[in-house]
């Protein structure tokens, strides 16, 4: 009777344990990433083959993966597949959630929503590159107005982003002054014109350089063709003639045998995407294609119809590949915007690739534009990629951050909940290591769920309360049973 008196308080106590547990997994139904927990349930000591009552083991959480729910939110994501958050704690150790409904810290510092920095790469692995006119003007401010090109860039090494504005050269460009006829004179109209032509050729180098990135870098040249015409052979009935592509350039004499160069050099200065200068002493006329890698068919030089000019081919048009290349299409673009009196600026930057690598030391992500030396104005929309990538885009022109960096242990089961939707690893579940490829996703604008199962938790709770019930009962019966005993040994 004694016996049966501590078997039914067993039992009180461990359902009164599993009320508590399955009441606490009701409660968080509505915590994003909750795990919900489980009392393993066992019998305690044997005597003589009599059960002595049980006892709740442990208890234990579910990693099975909850729901995951749209919330249009660009700041909250969930993770879809095996995988934690970093997270630093006050003390500057790393702490590990699902829960992914982040928020901007005062800081400009991607956070939990207890103000923990979320922790990844940022752009420090990767420094920022700047091609730019003036070398004072290191970020994009108002007066960058004209956004040319801005692209992501998947590298084997980095992921980068490149973003190039200039500032407005359609308001700047103007006629060139006089002194400069016969010596790549452009009108303010021809200098738009060659600069909204390499804008398109820059684009194509571009995407080119996005779709493979890592193929051996080379060096792109312009064209560069010579004609020599003898002054002293140019009289009143002359007519200089050459043909660019389909274009005739033709130009009969005016004033003087100098006069009549320098207007012909000008001539092909106002073909799109040419220039062309002269040395009115020895009458030779040198003509260069402003794209890097476009070839130009020169030909029918002649000076009157009767006298066929010989054509030079000084340098070919050699079509760049990789960086090197690349450089060489952004350089021909930025001098073109330059002769129309605006200023370029393009902005390099990105975040290391550590994928196969060991678990780095991971640092907080500013989001701030300003603080990261990109943009005067600190804020923009951010995305945040299913590898991780975050990505701030402002007017047109999107950044690359940081990367989020998912990790993952030997036993999850071994992980101790702290509250706050937090876990510290412990000796058993292993140490943090980088998450495996395409073993976790993160899914932007939703969120994980609690995995918690309402239908499943009320009715343990219905059958934990029968049981407590049982054993109260059955603790009184016990009762009755040794108090009759008492009375008839009395």
């Amino acid at each position: 009777m004694i016996d049966a008196l501590y078997n039914s308080l067993s039992g009180l106590n461990t359902f009164q344990k599993a009320l508590n547990v399955q009441s606490n997994n009701i409660a968080n139904v509505n915590t994003p990433s909750f795990k919900s927990d489980r009392l393993n349930f066992a019998d305690m000591m044997y005597q003589k083959g009599v059960g002595k009552g049980t006892q709740g083991v442990n208890v234990q959480k579910s990693f099975a993966q909850g729901d995951i729910k749209d919330t249009h939110n660009s700041f909250d994501v969930a993770l879809n597949g095996d995988g934690f958050f970093v997270v630093q704690n006050p003390r500057g150790r790393d702490d590990y959630t699902r829960a992914g409904n982040f928020r901007r810290g005062v800081n400009g510092n991607l956070q939990s929503a207890d103000y923990r920095n979320i922790m990844g790469v940022s752009t420090s692995t990767t420094p920022k590159q700047v091609l730019a006119s003036d070398p004072k003007s290191k970020i994009f401010d108002g007066s960058y107005v004209n956004n040319i090109a801005s692209v992501e860039i998947d590298g084997k090494n980095a992921f980068t982003s490149i973003n190039v504005k200039t500032t407005d050269f359609k308001a700047t460009a103007k006629d060139d002054d006089a002194s400069l006829h016969g010596n790549g004179y452009k009108t303010a109209g021809r200098k738009v014109s060659d600069i909204e032509k390499l804008k398109a050729t820059y684009a194509r180098a571009l995407s080119d350089f996005s779709r493979n990135p890592d193929v051996p870098a080379r060096a792109a040249t312009a064209q560069i063709d010579t004609i020599t015409i003898n002054p002293s052979s140019i009289d009143k009935t002359s007519t200089l003639k050459v043909t660019i592509g389909k274009q005739i350039v033709k130009q009969q004499y005016n004033t003087s045998p100098e006069k009549t160069l320098q207007d012909f050099a000008d001539r092909i200065s106002a073909v799109t995407g040419m220039t062309a200068s002269v040395d009115v002493k020895t009458g030779k006329v040198t003509i260069k294609g402003l794209e890097p890698g476009l070839k130009h068919d020169v030909y029918d030089a002649s000076l009157n119809p009767n006298k066929m000019l010989n054509i030079n081919l000084v340098q070919k048009a050699v079509a760049g590949s990789g960086a090197t290349g690349l450089k060489a299409y952004a350089k021909a673009l930025k001098t073109a915007v330059e002769k129309a009196g605006a200023n370029f600026l393009q902005i390099t930057n990105g975040v290391k690739n550590i994928n196969g690598e060991a678990l780095p030391k991971l640092d907080a992500m500013n989001l701030n534009l300003s603080d990261l030396g990109f943009s005067s104005e600190g804020k923009g929309k951010m995305t945040i990629a299913k590898n991780g990538l975050i990505t701030i885009n402002q007017q047109g022109s999107k950044f690359v951050v940081g990367k989020l960096e998912l990790v993952q242990f030997r036993d999850n089961l071994s992980l101790r909940p702290m509250g706050d939707n937090l876990y510290a690893r412990t000796f058993k579940s292993g140490p943090a290591t980088l998450a495996m490829d395409g073993s976790v996703a993160m899914e932007n604008n939703y969120l994980e769920m609690s995995n918690t199962s309402l239908a499943e938790g009320l009715t343990d709770l219905m059958l934990y309360q029968r049981s407590f019930e049982a054993n109260a009962k059955s603790l009184t019966t016990s009762d009755d049973f040794l108090n009759t005993a008492i009375k008839l040994k009395r």
